[in-house]
């Protein structure tokens, strides 16, 4: 077992990760005040944490990834998924939209099924990107979701909620590795939007 504490201002707190010897699948108590972690769960840990120590979040060229990782956490405090599914695509948008005000939820569906998926697996990612967005934009009206069909597909709140918190992490990670080469956002942006 491996307990500590991590001084990143913006991940403020502590963790626990506890190493059982025979299991390999990652694991984790969403209301809880620590983590469980299986296999290489840890090392992949660590080694986030240490790239995010190397990023000055409070430099303004980096508001957008604390903007994001902000979002991001916050879904973790939601009760409903509706709203989890918000913080999410918003932790998104900051990643990917910028100050485009046109065409939101296909410019960001597009830009995340680029920056994620090869060209063959793309609309999938597409359609599953504008449908969060769709989501985002019901729940800020009032509306919820009982379930959510994309094509033949049909999701829980709850499992389309984890499906997409995977593709925020991915994606996060994505931009984090690419701000920790020296190029900007706009670079990130130019190449995905040439792809």
């Amino acid at each position: 077992m491996m307990t500590g504490s991590f001084g990143n201002p913006i991940l403020m707190g502590s963790f626990k990760i506890e190493i059982p010897d025979a299991s390999f699948s990652d694991s984790y108590n969403r209301w809880g005040n620590f983590y469980l972690l299986f296999g290489n769960t840890e090392t992949r840990l660590i080694q986030l944490f240490r790239k995010l120590k190397k990023i000055d979040f409070s430099d303004q060229k980096n508001e957008f990834l604390n903007n994001s990782l902000n979002r991001f956490m916050k879904s973790y405090t939601r009760h409903w998924e509706e709203e989890r599914i918000t913080d999410l695509v918003i932790c998104l948008e900051s990643l990917l939209l910028g100050n485009n005000t046109t065409s939101k939820g296909e410019t960001l569906s597009r830009r995340v099924s680029t920056l994620l998926e090869e060209p063959s697996a793309r609309n999938d990612l597409h359609d599953f990107i504008k449908t969060a967005y769709k989501i985002r934009s019901k729940e800020s009206h009032g509306r919820s979701q009982q379930s959510i069909k994309i094509g033949n597909e049909q999701y829980s709140p709850s499992d389309f909620a984890k499906k997409l918190e995977d593709h925020a992490r991915k994606a996060f990670i994505q931009f984090l590795d690419f701000q920790l080469t020296g190029k900007t956002w706009d670079n990130m942006i130019l190449k995905l939007s040439s792809a």
